[in-house]
Order: C-alpha cells, then structure tokens, then sequence
C-alpha cells in the first residue's frame, strides 16, 4: 500500500481528534519492532521502518523500554499528556505534541516526529527545537543533507517540490482524463481545500479480503478491485498494517529457519565425516595385531636378532619383515613394539568413546531438523544455542534474553490436562523439572518428537480415551505426523532419565508400553 502527504494529513487529523488530552502510560518498543505509546486513548503504534510506515490506532498492548532511544523515549513520555498531533503541510510527517504542568504552572513539553518516509523513515524525540534520542542518527554529507543526532538542532526532511498532485492521484487523474469525467478532479480539489479533512470519507480498495490501497480520492487505477467509501482511516490502516507486519514476521521467520537449516546441515555433514574418519581408524585392527605378532616373534627369537639390525626376518615365520631400532637390542626392540600395541588398544578404546559421544550429537541433529521445521519464532534462540553447542562453541551470555515459552497445554476435562514441549529445552524443562515422578509420559517411539506428559490432578487413573489423547498429541507433535498411524510409547515420568552428556531432550526410558495412534491436533491454550 502507498501512502502521500494527503493520506497522512488526514491520519493526522483522526489521531488529533482521538488522542488530544490522552495521556501517555508507557512508552517502549513493541514485540513486533514497532515503537509504542500506550495511552489512556489507546495504543499508538508507530511503524517508521515498514514497506508502508505509518502510525496506527490499536487496542492496548506491551511495550517494554529497551536500552537506547526507545528508553530515553519513554523516561521523556510517560506521564505527559498529547496536546496536539499534527501533520506537516505537503510532506509525510506526524508530530505528536505532548506536554505536563508541573503544580506551579511551569509547564515542560515534549514534541515526537514521526517521518513516514518508505525507506528513509525516522522518529525523533525533541526537546523544543532540540533532538533528545531518535530510532536513527546521522550526519550531513554527501547525499545527506540534514544531521538528526541527540543534542544537535532538529532540521526537518526537505520538503519536495512536486510539480503537481501526489502519484497515486496523478495516475486516477490521468485515466479519468481519458475517460473523461470530473469525479476524481473534485475530490482532489475538495482535499487540497479541506479544512477538516477527518469528515469527508475515504475510498478503500480490497482484493478479497486484503486491503490493497485507501485515499482520501478515488483511485480508478483499481477499478478491478472491490471499492468502498467508509468515514474512518484508523481503522483500516490498523488492518493494513496488520498485514504488513504479519508479512514482515513471517520472512523474518523464513529466513531465520533458512539460516538454522544451513547451520544445521553444515554440521550434520562434518558429523558424519568426523564419525566415517574414527571408524576408519577404530576398525584398523590388523595394524595392530600386526604389532601383537611382530613383538611375540621378536620374544621367541630374542637369540636370533644380530645387533644394530635394522629388520629381522623370524625364522619361523619368513612371511613376516620386523622393523628395528638399530639402536636398542633385540629385548628392548621387542618391548617397544609392545607398548606401541597398548597404545594402539588404548586409543581403539578412546575412540569408540568418542564414537559413542559422536551418535550422540547426530541422534540430536535428527531432532534438530524436525524441531526447526516445527519451530515458533519464540524458539529460535534456544534452537541456535543447541546449535552452538552441537558446533561445540563457546557459550555466549545474551542480554534481554525472551522468556521461554511455557509447554502447549491441552485440558481433557477438570481434572486432566495434557503438556506438550515446544523445543529440546523445553522438552527437557518439562520432563525433568514440570512433569510429576507419577505422571504418564509419551513420545512417538523410533522418531524425533515433543515430550508429552499427562497430568491427572486427582487420586484416579486415567482413562482409556485420555491415554489415547495424550498419545495422539505425542504422534502429531513428532516427524510422524503425516502417518495414517504412529506408535507412541509412554511411561510414567520417574522411568525418564537424562542421557549422559546428552543434549536438551535426549532420554533413555524403561516400562514403556506402546500403544498405535492417530496423529491428531488438540485445542492447544
């Protein structure tokens, strides 16, 4: 959706009206990237940095006070109260005027820009003509014409001299010109002289139920769509920018899984390298019974070696060439060979501890990749802290950290309710520190899946049907989804334990019973 200096003239118009004497509760970023005041009024959502920036009317939401200019922001803001909105005559610019009087009549103000430029959109908190914090700072120079930085002069963008109506009427006016007909003409003329322009109604054009363009004239250019004169702004652009964001959060989402995905098949590969590497060397056994036998000869024969040989032959076996330390005796030589036997048992040993330790990190990346493919986007993080540890890096403390999602909760009734892990942390925080030693636990057998517990929060034991939900859950929230049935075992959670040195969600289990499932959702809360 495109937006023009009249469009924002007439959000501005509707936001004075709806937000003059609100005042400011708190002010912070929002969870999807926008900046937020939440007002007695509302909550004001300005998105600067979208396809289409624009600032919003939404219902209340959390904003929290990040460190940087949208925690100056707030320390400035909350508590004031929105004398004004305005919008800059000829230009894609909302100034949110907000203000306080102290008991003494002083009063101290506050004045936030909103520069709804696609693609050199800003905001700024001022201070009278100053610039307290802003989302963006730079310098003039080059192409630069302007410097937006705390403490320096705020010089507003340029305003540009169009030679005519904004491009979206510029192009109705036009058809309508071929066409003939003054509809288009008049009310843009009407909106150029518009005194009050929050009354008049706006057209708005959908494809379905997608909004794809609103103005305040008619835009024959979508005269294949479905248009609508409707008396409010604010409530379609909330719509709209609901779209955008939704958009916006779900390429953000695609692309972080692309990045987790190429991680992970990165590592999978030299997984399996490292592993086909070890058991070359592990399976090497005739070099060692080579040694076994070159240092037994040499014992049987310890009489027959010449000194500083080089090689010997044994005689009672031809077939069989010994290399030498010409330097030590025959005695020695043989105890040399022998020791370098028990290093070569010894290091068979060490590496089929680390083989072991191998399928372990690869059992994980098959978890992996199913859990990437299911991830919310509130579950990357720890999914790329898994990764870090299967890459065997270092631990790197992240500050403001989100709060890990709680399990899927899915009630069976008053007294039942089914838990279900979103991610290997919390498969292991469900398992190991939530589930009771009693409750039923289930996972989709042979499979990467969630761990699934069942919690009956009486005296009685489950029923039959609530065994088979439990177990149907634990089937569609595995790799075995798709299947027309799925095995699941189950057992009661104190026969759940860790694997050693294993990764997040990496269990063993005992007095498992099976039980063939369909994989089905549940009305997960």
């Amino acid at each position: 959706m495109l937006t023009d200096w009249l469009l924002v003239r007439r959000l501005g118009a509707e936001l004075e009206r709806a937000l003059r004497g609100a005042r400011i509760r708190s002010a912070g970023m929002m969870a999807d990237g926008r900046f937020g005041l939440r007002t007695t009024a509302g909550l004001v959502a300005i998105d600067a940095f979208g396809a289409t920036p624009l600032v919003t009317l939404e219902p209340d939401a959390r904003v929290e006070a990040t460190p940087g200019w949208p925690r100056a922001a707030a320390a400035s803001l909350e508590g004031l109260r929105i004398e004004r909105v305005r919008a800059r005559q000829g230009d894609r610019l909302l100034a949110i005027d907000c203000a306080a009087q102290s008991r003494f009549g002083v009063s101290s103000g506050y004045r936030l820009v909103a520069e709804l430029v696609p693609r050199f959109g800003n905001v700024v908190l001022l201070k009278g003509e100053t610039i307290v914090s802003s989302a963006k700072e730079f310098s003039a120079g080059g192409a630069t014409l302007r410097t937006v930085r705390a403490g320096e002069p705020y010089e507003p963008p340029p305003l540009r001299q169009a030679a005519g109506p904004p491009r979206l009427v510029a192009e109705s006016l036009a058809i309508e010109a071929e066409r003939g007909g003054t509809r288009v003409r008049e009310a843009y003329e009407a909106a150029l002289g518009d005194q009050s322009p929050e009354r008049s109604d706006v057209f708005v054009y959908r494809d379905g139920e997608r909004i794809v363009a609103v103005h305040v004239v008619p835009l024959l250019q979508y005269a294949n769509l479905t248009e609508q004169r409707l008396p409010a702004l604010l409530p379609l652009l909330s719509i709209a920018i609901a779209t955008d964001v939704e958009l916006r959060e779900a390429q953000a989402a695609a692309a972080r899984r692309g990045t987790l995905s190429a991680r992970l098949q990165k590592r999978r590969m030299a997984l399996a390298h490292e592993r086909a590497a070890m058991e070359r060397e592990r399976d090497d056994a005739e070099a060692r019974e080579t040694l076994r036998t070159a240092g037994e000869l040499l014992y049987a024969h310890l009489d027959d070696v010449p000194p500083r040989a080089e090689r010997f032959v044994p005689p009672s076996d031809p077939s069989v060439t010994i290399e030498l330390d010409p330097e030590l005796d025959a005695k020695a030589n043989a105890a040399a060979i022998f020791k370098r036997y028990k290093k070569a048992v010894a290091k068979r040993e060490h590496l089929e501890r680390r083989l072991s330790d191998l399928q372990q990190d690869e059992s994980f990346a098959d978890q992996l990749v199913w859990e990437i493919e299911r991830a919310e986007p509130a579950t990357f993080e720890d999914l790329s802290e898994d990764l870090d540890r299967l890459e065997r890096r270092k631990a790197i403390p992240r500050a403001g950290k989100a709060r890990r999602l709680g399990a899927i909760e899915v009630s069976l009734g008053s007294d039942a309710r089914v838990l279900v892990g979103r991610s290997p942390k919390g498969n292991a925080d469900l398992t190991f520190r939530i589930a009771k030693p009693d409750d039923l636990w289930f996972h989709a057998r042979n499979t990467p899946g969630a761990h699934v517990i069942l919690r009956i929060d009486s005296a009685r034991a489950p029923a039959e049907d609530e065994l088979r939900t439990a177990a149907a859950l634990a089937a569609f929230h595995s790799k075995a989804r798709g299947a027309d049935k799925a095995e699941v075992d189950y057992t009661q959670r104190k026969h759940v334990r860790k694997q050693r040195g294993g990764a997040p969600g990496l269990v063993w289990y005992t007095n498992a019973r099976t039980i063939l499932v369909e994989p089905k959702d549940g009305a997960a809360s």
